[in-house]
């Protein structure tokens, strides 16, 4: 596990939102055409309209490359950033009392609960591909930072002998003398 993870805002809404800030990029420079045809005042506003439209293309293209942050994992805890009304948005891991997985009017939505009874919402459509990895990595800190243990892997897998008796025999194997179905042919 890294010392810290960022989750980020999924492909789908970086380009709704690079989207919108082109179309207005583009009202204002239609705008600002209008006002640089004047003298003035006017004119200087023309021009403030036209570097608003380049800050907002710039935006929308380094949103493209890089896109937002919504949650920060790390050894400590976690952060939500960008997300509204998700209740608390930073927490210590030692402080979280149990996560569930809800579905809510916006869709599927992790829910931190912490041990002062506050929550944290987080739709997981915001991350789309990685909202599983994002799930499997919450609880894997959080059993680190209570100090539980993954099982053994031959555990795990059910190699050390989860499902046999003690003698070896596996719970599926037909009991000496019988037959597949377990029953003594010889018995009649």
């Amino acid at each position: 596990m890294t010392d810290r993870s960022v989750y980020r805002l999924d492909l789908r809404h970086v380009l709704r939102l690079a989207g919108t800030r082109l179309v207005i990029a583009a009202v204002l420079v239609a705008v600002a055409a209008v006002l640089l045809g004047f003298d003035g005042s006017v004119r200087i506003a023309g021009y403030a309209l036209g570097g608003a439209a380049i800050v907002l293309t710039l935006a929308a293209a380094v949103g493209l490359v890089r896109p937002p942050a919504v949650v920060v994992l790390d050894e400590t805890g976690y952060r939500v950033r960008r997300v509204r009304d998700c209740g608390v948005r930073a927490a210590d891991w030692t402080q979280i009392s149990r996560v569930d997985h809800k579905t809510s009017e916006v869709g599927q939505t992790l829910v931190i609960a912490l041990q002062d009874e506050r929550t944290t919402h987080l739709p997981l459509v915001l991350l789309a591909s990685s909202s599983a990895q994002l799930q499997r990595e919450v609880h894997q800190r959080l059993n680190h930072a209570n100090g539980y243990r993954d099982l053994p892997s031959a555990l795990r897998d059910g190699a050390a002998g989860v499902g046999t008796d003690p003698g070896g025999a596996s719970a599926r194997d037909p009991a000496p003398g019988t037959d597949s179905a377990g029953c003594d042919p010889e018995a009649d």
